[in-house]
């Protein structure tokens, strides 16, 4: 009986010893919300995080390690990192569109808030007026109007202030990703209907947001948490998990 059970214990002495594989996942601290949401580093949740983490509830061998960053040190480290996990799309530069997701999870709208009743369809409504943008964020299809003095603007700390600026008349137009906008109105608690979203497709135009991986990330695991995005799609669980963060 003893030989019986001695490579039995053998085998489980073996699998409790086993430790998950560890995949790093980058999270951009305080300016990413919706999408990663943190308080000083805890607390993650956000659209994407939320998905990330429904993914690996059904890939047990593998451990999330969270590495939360200021957006220009979150960059850097993604350029050097060999093997990590975060959020892209194609249509930006740099290490966020080496390699993403064969399939979009959603797609953004980009739009300019105003107040209640202000709207605009083209990007001439905007010369000689004040935009409101944020301080270290790039606006590239607006900077030939601004370089020009076409487009006046006023820089602010984040998405809070910037609203604040358009509900004071500060600024005329504060151009963001829609459902970005509408996460920071509801978390303020402000009324969505004393405002208007304008869209000058045009100059913002809208485009997917992916998972997206380094270079050399476990190309395995990669199609295992494809396949699992698409099986969230299908059920339609990823938008209900935008829904959580957008709807008022």
């Amino acid at each position: 009986m003893t030989k019986k059970l001695f490579p039995i214990f053998i085998l489980f002495c073996v699998m409790i010893g086993v430790k998950a594989e560890n995949v790093n996942y980058f999270v951009i601290g305080s300016t990413a919300a919706p999408f990663q949401i943190e308080e000083n580093g805890k607390n993650h949740r956000g659209i994407i995080t939320d998905i990330v983490n429904e993914v690996f509830q059904g890939l047990r061998k593998y451990e999330i390690v969270t590495h939360t960053l200021p957006f220009k040190r979150y960059i850097k480290e993604l350029e050097k990192q060999e093997s990590w996990l975060t959020y892209g799309s194609d249509s930006w530069t740099g290490p966020q569109s080496w390699n993403i997701t064969q399939e979009g999870l959603f797609e953004v709208n980009h739009v300019f808030l105003t107040k209640k009743g202000i709207r605009f369809n083209k990007v001439s409504d905007l010369f000689n007026k004040r935009i409101v943008l944020i301080t270290g964020f790039e606006y590239p299809e607006l900077d030939q109007y601004i370089k020009s003095g076409r487009i006046k603007t006023m820089r602010v700390a984040n998405h809070e202030a910037a609203i604040k600026a358009i509900q004071k008349d500060r600024g005329l137009a504060f151009p963001e990703m829609e459902i970005r906008i509408k996460y920071h109105l509801k978390t303020m608690g402000m009324n969505f209907d004393d405002f208007s979203f304008s869209t000058i497709n045009d100059v913002l135009k809208g485009y997917k947001i992916n998972l997206a991986f380094s270079r050399n990330f476990n190309r395995k695991l990669q199609l295992k948490i494809e396949k699992s995005l698409r099986a969230m799609k299908k059920l339609g669980r990823i938008d209900k998990i935008i829904a959580k963060y957008s709807e008022r």
